[in-house]
Formats: structure tokens, C-alpha cells, sequence
């Protein structure tokens, strides 16, 4: 690239996004744009297996849910009484969507509309008495015997907090994405060691970090 088709992407990048990757590339510009896309190539490979562990925990929480209260369990008294006002409104916004789009509402539509940091919540004290009592062994067959609840919501924090880095196009390169791919797939793991196989498979971080600029 020549000097100016440089200096022009890394306008409209920023120089304060742009400051570590030159700082890694000894402020060599097309260098730092190099770190820059290998970032996002990072980003990109990580969002697979951070994907499959989100879509695994909603899902082994919603099925239970539906299997002791309903398609709208979220309606059920004993539900109903657990959620906060917040988990309230979410739900409420996810509805109000659906309906929006001249949707019928659906036990499907609604979870797909609720974020990871609902299903996180979930596994909060405050819902010992409709799910976790009883069910929590029942809901993850997968866990290890020595995994408490507090344990899998710490692995499922850590989950969302990669999540929102990502979305937030944030340096991962600082942040061991070798360490990080191993704590997701460990949560994987815990909740479906099938889907874990299925993705570490075909996941390409290994591959993207040999690639190294």
C-alpha cells in the first residue's frame, strides 16, 4: 500500500484505537494495520466457540424451564414471582419486538431475544427456588460432579465478558486468546461435550494465531 492509503484507513480507525498496534509494530504503520486485521481474524475465529457455549446455556436453561412450567414460563406465578424487574422488562422488549414485526409471540422468538447476560442472571440465587434446588444437576447432566452453581455462572461471566469485548472490537491479542479459547471450551464442555468436540473440529484459532504478522 503506499503512505497514503495508509494514513487514510488509519484516519478513519483512529489513532487511539490504533495505539497499541503501533506500539506492537515499533510504529511502523502498515505493520500496525497488519496487527490490526490479525486482531479482527482473532476476533473472528473466537466468535465460533463463544457462539456455541451461548447458544448451549440459554438453550439448557430454557428446556427445563419449559419442561417444569411451559412454553411461558416466564408467565408461570412461581417464575414470574423469581424474576426482577429488570428480567421483567427484557422479556417485555422481547415481545414487544416480536409483536412489532407482526409475529406471533413464541417460546422460540422470545429466548432468541434475550441476551446472554439474561441467561447468565439466571443462574442467580434469587431463582433457587424454580429451577436450581431441584433441577440444577437435571438442567447440566454434563457437569463434572464438583462444579457448583456459583462456578458455572463465574464460567458463564467470564463467557460474557469476552462476548462484550469482541462486540466492542477490543484488543484481544493482550488478553491470551489461547487461554481464553480453552476456558469457553471448557464451559462447552460442561454443557454439551458433544457440541464441544463438534466445535473444537472445525474452530480455526489454532491457525489464525500461527499466522502471526
Amino acid at each position: 500500500m503506499t503512505e497514503q492509503e495508509i494514513a487514510a484507513i488509519m484516519e478513519v480507525i483512529s489513532a487511539e484505537r490504533l495505539g497499541e498496534y503501533m506500539i506492537r509494530a515499533d510504529h511502523k504503520p502498515e505493520r500496525a494495520l497488519d496487527f490490526y486485521l490479525w486482531n479482527t481474524q482473532i476476533c473472528e475465529a473466537l466468535y465460533m466457540p463463544i457462539q456455541a457455549a451461548e447458544v448451549a446455556l440459554r438453550n439448557r436453561i430454557n428446556s427445563k424451564l419449559r419442561e417444569l412450567y411451559g412454553d411461558f414460563w416466564w408467565e408461570h406465578p412461581v417464575v414470574a414471582a423469581a424474576l426482577n424487574s429488570g428480567a421483567q422488562t427484557k422479556i417485555s422488549e422481547a415481545e414487544t419486538k416480536i409483536l412489532g414485526g407482526a409475529n406471533p409471540i413464541t417460546n422460540g422468538r422470545v429466548v432468541a431475544g434475550l441476551t446472554l447476560g439474561f441467561w447468565v442472571r439466571m443462574l442467580d440465587n434469587r431463582y433457587k427456588r424454580p429451577l436450581w434446588n431441584s433441577h440444577f444437576r437435571s438442567t447440566f447432566p454434563h457437569l463434572p460432579a464438583s462444579v457448583e452453581r456459583e462456578e458455572l455462572k463465574g464460567s458463564a461471566t467470564a463467557l460474557q465478558t469476552v462476548r462484550n469485548r469482541l462486540s466492542h472490537h477490543e484488543d484481544m491479542i493482550k488478553r491470551n486468546p489461547s487461554e481464553i479459547y480453552k476456558q469457553i471450551m471448557s464451559l462447552l464442555a460442561m454443557l454439551s461435550p458433544e457440541k464441544e468436540q463438534w466445535v473444537r473440529a472445525r474452530c480455526r484459532l489454532d491457525s489464525v494465531l500461527a499466522s502471526r504478522p
